[in-house]
């Protein structure tokens, strides 16, 4: 498990992972957006990863908090 504080809003976080994984030759397979907590699950080559992200400590100012976890 990785995770780590971006000073983007969860739908900004969210948007580049969902443009930047197809890229990369991951295949999205599951994806649930919103701007109070977004889920994005991928696959590539036998490996999966579940992106979450949620907000951010303060919420008077934007940011959010992302969260990734790989399988074999």
């Amino acid at each position: 498990v990785v995770s780590y504080f971006s000073d983007k809003s969860i739908l900004d976080v969210a948007a580049l992972y969902v443009d930047s994984l197809p890229a990369l030759k991951w295949d999205i397979t599951s994806k649930q957006v919103s701007a109070q907590v977004s889920v994005i699950e991928a696959e590539y080559n036998g490996k999966k990863i579940m992106i979450t992200i949620g907000p951010g400590i303060d919420p008077s100012i934007t940011s959010s908090f992302v969260t990734f976890q790989y399988t074999q």
